[in-house]
């Protein structure tokens, strides 16, 4: 498998369709409206049913556009998080600009340190290290990993809001309005998609429509996901 090629043309879409809203104003300033959390959540869980090693990076992000320095998370009050997948690092799903109106140019993937599309992926360590990055008057994404996590998968189904942002005051989580079992539901979607066993919904339904369907499918998401993952451990290379 192409998991580059599979999470770029499959469930980057789909997760895209499922969460990212149009950026919107926090009491400590703009969220671009990505849900990175949810998007690093599921791709932590969907790689290791794949046979990937993973862990999840939080920290922060810097876009540069042409012009320089265009957003950033540093000093916002809100974190980034994205996922290491074999060694590769970033693995963001969830950056995309489809709701910005033209301000940046279309983004593939977020598939390691390298080009994708017009934007020149960076990698940093120590957040010191960015003041060298000026951007080059182009469009790159810088990344400062601060921390990693190997969450156990089963406690993550279990609880997801001991890794994920809460909303605010007077809005539902997730689980309330779509039930305890939401996110490995949609993971195990997601392992479909993966393994070719179903086509993308995002390519003829609303995001709606593909929660309902998700919703009224795989009733037993977590023991799925869970037996999975052991196959997978036990057939791993020493």
């Amino acid at each position: 498998m192409n998991l580059e090629a599979v999470l770029q043309s499959t469930i980057k879409p789909e997760l895209n369709a499922i969460y990212t809203e149009p950026p919107f104003m926090m009491e400590d300033g703009w969220d671009c409206g990505w849900f990175c959390r949810e998007h690093a959540l599921h791709m932590y869980i969907l790689a290791i049913m794949l046979r990937q090693r993973a862990s999840i990076k939080t920290a922060d992000f810097v876009i540069h556009s042409e012009n320089g320095t265009g957003i950033t998370s540093i000093n916002s009050g809100a974190d980034h998080a994205w996922c290491e997948i074999d060694g590769t690092v970033p693995v963001d799903l969830s950056m995309t600009f489809s709701h910005f109106k033209g301000e940046f140019p279309y983004l593939p993937i977020v598939y390691g340190a390298k080009s994708s599309g017009k934007f020149d992926v960076r990698y940093f360590l120590p957040e010191e290290n960015l003041s060298s990055d000026r951007g080059a008057e182009s469009f790159a994404i810088s990344y400062i990993e601060r921390q990693t996590i190997r969450p156990d998968v089963s406690e993550l189904l279990e609880f997801p809001y001991h890794f994920l942002h809460a909303p605010p005051a007077g809005l539902r989580k997730w689980t309330d309005i779509h039930g305890p079992e939401i996110f490995g539901k949609t993971t195990a979607h997601l392992y479909r998609l993966a393994k070719g066993q179903l086509k993308p919904l995002c390519r003829s339904r609303s995001a709606k429509q593909i929660i309902k369907f998700i919703k009224s499918h795989y009733p037993n998401s977590t023991r799925e996901i869970l037996s999975t993952i052991q196959v997978s451990t036990s057939h791993a290379p020493n």
